[in-house]
């Protein structure tokens, strides 16, 4: 198993206990690093290297590699924005000289989709910072677009008969408050008495039982 640790992450590289220098006694400390078999010691004086202060160090290294590595990137993301930017100008001066055959105009130097890109990106520059917007960004590359999700649709639960006639109740109650019997018209009042027939079935029905 090779070990996860680099060697510029040591203060001596590690050598195979088996070889010649470890035999010569020229070794200046193995460790057991996630199973590694290995030993940190001084052959001179077998006194152990303190793994928190290997560890600590590796972590300082790798924190100055990934700043160094961030700082890099973010320059290069900023050319990046500002070359797009550009772009997206030169096309717009483009259209307004070529309008009606601008495809045509680019064909041998940008496809239809780069065109229509890079005007988003110019188009979203007036406006705010390139780098503050997630579609400018995904025209220019920088970040990936996501697929979009499939939503599972889920059975919907049919509602039971309790649940249905206390909604149907409190409905017919919030109704005749605003608008009582004594104020219906014939017509309304025979559509109710013929919609409620089941209902009034089923109320004489469970009374019976």
């Amino acid at each position: 198993m090779p070990s996860p640790w680099p060697p510029s992450y040591w203060p001596n590289p590690p050598l195979n206990p088996t070889s010649k220098a470890c035999d010569a006694g020229n070794i200046a400390g193995l460790t057991a690093v996630q199973g590694e078999t290995v030993t940190i010691s001084d052959m001179s004086h077998s006194q152990p290297i303190d793994m928190n202060a290997v560890l600590l160090a590796a972590i300082g290294s790798t924190l100055k590699d990934f700043k160094a590595s961030r700082d890099k990137c973010r320059a290069q993301m900023a050319e990046a924005i500002q070359l797009g930017e550009r772009l997206g100008a030169y096309i717009a001066k483009a259209k307004s000289h070529h309008r009606s055959h601008l495809t045509e105009y680019l064909r041998d130097t940008l496809t239809t989709e780069e065109s229509k890109a890079f005007t988003t990106v110019g188009a979203v520059s007036a406006k705010r910072p390139v780098i503050s917007d997630k579609v400018a960004l995904q025209c220019l590359g920088l970040i990936d677009r996501q697929a979009p999700r499939i939503a599972r649709a889920e059975p919907r639960t049919q509602p039971s008969l309790c649940s249905s006639l206390v909604r149907i109740n409190n409905l017919i109650s919030k109704s005749l408050k605003s608008h009582p019997v004594a104020s219906m018209s014939p017509d309304e009042k025979a559509f109710y008495k013929d919609s409620l027939r089941t209902v009034a079935a089923f109320y004489v029905d469970i009374c019976k039982k």
